[in-house]
């Protein structure tokens, strides 16, 4: 991905939310977002990146590992 396509889409004046993450009922905990052509992170670091790893990694791996054919010879 571009940064600099991707920072030309966003309203340099506004906050623009990438991605929350959140708890199984709902709650927000973290997000990351572009503020003034920055990236920041707003929350609780260590229970987003928890969240990021289970929520989002783990089924990719996990999917990758179980469809990968995996041979002795």
């Amino acid at each position: 991905m571009d940064i600099n396509k991707l920072l030309d889409t966003v309203n340099h004046n506004d906050k623009t939310i990438l991605i929350n993450f959140g708890t199984p009922n709902q709650e927000i905990v973290g997000r990351l977002v572009i503020e003034n052509n920055q990236f920041r992170f707003e929350g609780n670091g260590n229970l987003s990146a928890q969240i990021f790893f289970n929520e989002y990694l783990k089924p990719m791996i996990d999917n990758y590992i179980n469809n990968r054919k995996i041979s002795l010879n």
